[in-house]
């Protein structure tokens, strides 16, 4: 049944005058295979054996050990045994998909294999990581039972700081573990503004007293109260209401007071403001004395969530492919480090999408810039890059050259990142001829032949008919539209050429921290 054993257990193993003593029914029926194993090898290097082989759980039959095991199947114990005749971690022909990796963690998990289980964990998180992200639901219900997961755990509590989307929905909410959302509130990289983490509080709450979900809050008995309160208890203080704007904090925080602390409760406005009030207003300190209330209570004040990027159409889990592309490189896995700061200059649902308003915005703003464009009834993200200012000419649109721009896509239509592009201003070779070695004294001329790189047509294009336009045709936007046809630029961004509408899209100035060129 062992396939890859190493050469001297293999032999000891398959031979039939050693003592098998121990017979292990592997699977759920009718998946069930038995396997004849010896209890010394399986004690010496799992605990759980050492226990379910023990004096005083063993069921014997013909003076054999009897065991079964249901919730591993056959395939992954066949691996497991592999390492534990032979301690190796790797193993030819073994599949490395995501949920065959997964599923081994669990096994070795359950029979106390930890040096294996660490090994997948790693394995996983470093080339499996894309997948990781679109099987979040299952990893998370896994890393939430098995709580000696800790790699796998603090991987997915890190892609949940930075694509909170991932779990805290409304369709999800409800399966996110308190341990799991305190571990969250805590942490000062989680990328939510503070009046949204409050939303998602009370979303959570909810969840947890179902039937509050049917009715108005107005129709709410003291007795609904106190079952939100409960629910929430150790929750709503690792809110930063400090980080609420005085208008949120009367408009959303101020209708729940019954599930407020004191402390909380005295800081709320007792009022609604001015209209005409700052709205960015973000710390409760700036407030006066009469309308904070704050005689004899103790302010405390959290630090404020760092935000990588205030986008509403990518996370910060997208930055370290941009980075990459920044930097020169193709596709690929993730890298570790950030190394632009990306600040918001337009947002077209904010600022308006014509022409106009992007030049007004970003000519002479200064470069580079990044461009994201989310597509309609898509979940694909198309953009840019460029390292000149943009320009409106006065009459005839205009062309420049930038070796160091390119056009991309994050995702496919369906939001699969395992299918992001990057296309970069076409480079073709041009052969020119030339004498290499006159020999005047015969009178016969060698030519050879050298290859030279041009680079043929623009990569930005400047017309203020037009918002920002990458190549004569290969990224262009107007208004609500998006034109994309290759032409000057090595690929394709979209499946197919043509005319998209777009939700939304936004301009970043990007500044670099190291130098790359």
């Amino acid at each position: 049944m062992i396939t890859k054993l190493g050469t001297k257990n293999k032999k000891f193993y398959q031979k039939e005058d050693i003592d098998h003593d121990v017979i292990i029914y592997v699977g759920d029926p009718p998946n069930v295979i038995s396997f004849s194993l010896h209890s010394e090898v399986l004690k010496s290097r799992s605990k759980y054996f050492q226990v379910a082989l023990s004096s005083e759980w063993v069921r014997k039959q013909d003076d054999r050990i009897m065991l079964t095991i249901p919730t591993i199947s056959p395939e992954v114990f066949n691996f497991l045994l592999n390492h534990i005749y032979t301690d190796k971690l790797i193993f030819e022909g073994a599949p490395t998909d995501g949920k065959s990796c997964l599923n081994r963690i669990v096994a070795a998990d359950e029979l106390n294999l930890n040096r294996l289980s660490l090994h997948e964990q790693k394995f996983l998180i470093t080339n499996r990581s894309e997948w990781l992200r679109n099987n979040f639901l299952l990893v998370y219900k896994i890393i939430t039972t098995i709580p000696t997961l800790n790699l796998l755990r603090d991987f997915c509590l890190n892609l949940l700081c930075e694509e909170p989307s991932l779990l805290l929905n409304y369709h999800t909410i409800h399966l996110v573990d308190e341990s799991i959302f305190s571990l969250l509130l805590k942490m000062d990289t989680l990328q939510m503004s503070e009046i949204s983490i409050w939303d998602t509080v009370i979303e959570w709450g909810i969840s947890k007293v179902p039937y509050l979900s049917d009715s108005n809050i107005e129709d709410w008995t003291q007795d609904d109260w106190e079952l939100l309160k409960s629910s929430l208890i150790n929750i709503i203080p690792l809110v930063r209401f400090e980080h609420i704007s005085k208008r949120d904090l009367y408009k959303y925080v101020k209708p729940f007071t019954e599930i407020l602390p004191k402390d909380i409760l005295s800081k709320l406005p007792t009022n609604e403001y001015d209209k005409n009030l700052d709205d960015n207003v973000d710390n409760i300190d700036n407030i006066d004395d009469n309308e904070k209330n704050l005689e004899n209570v103790e302010i405390i004040t959290t630090s404020k969530r760092f935000q990588q990027i205030d986008s509403t159409i990518i996370t910060i889990s997208h930055l370290p492919q941009i980075s990459d592309w920044i930097k020169g490189k193709s596709c690929g896995e993730f890298p570790k480090a950030y190394d632009f700061n990306f600040s918001l200059i337009l947002r077209a649902s904010r600022d308006g999408y014509s022409p106009n308003t992007f030049h007004r915005w970003c000519d002479d703003y200064g470069a580079p810039t990044l461009i994201l464009i989310k597509l309609k009834d898509s979940c694909q993200i198309i953009g840019g890059y460029n390292c000149f200012s943009w320009k409106s000419p006065m009459v005839f649109s205009t062309t420049q050259h930038d070796e160091h721009a390119f056009i991309f896509s994050l995702c496919d239509k369906y939001g699969d990142r395992e299918n992001a592009k990057v296309a970069r201003p076409k480079r073709i070779k041009k052969k020119k001829c030339f004498n290499n070695n006159n020999n005047k004294g015969n009178g016969n001329f060698i030519k050879t032949a050298k290859n030279r790189f041009i680079t043929p047509g623009p990569s930005l294009k400047f017309s203020r008919f037009y918002g920002p336009c990458f190549g004569k045709t290969d990224l262009q936007l107007q208004n609500r539209l998006a034109y994309c046809k290759q032409r000057d630029y090595d690929d394709n961004i979209t499946e197919q050429s043509g005319l998209f509408e777009i939700d939304d899209y936004e301009i970043f100035r990007v500044e670099i921290c190291q130098k790359y060129y």
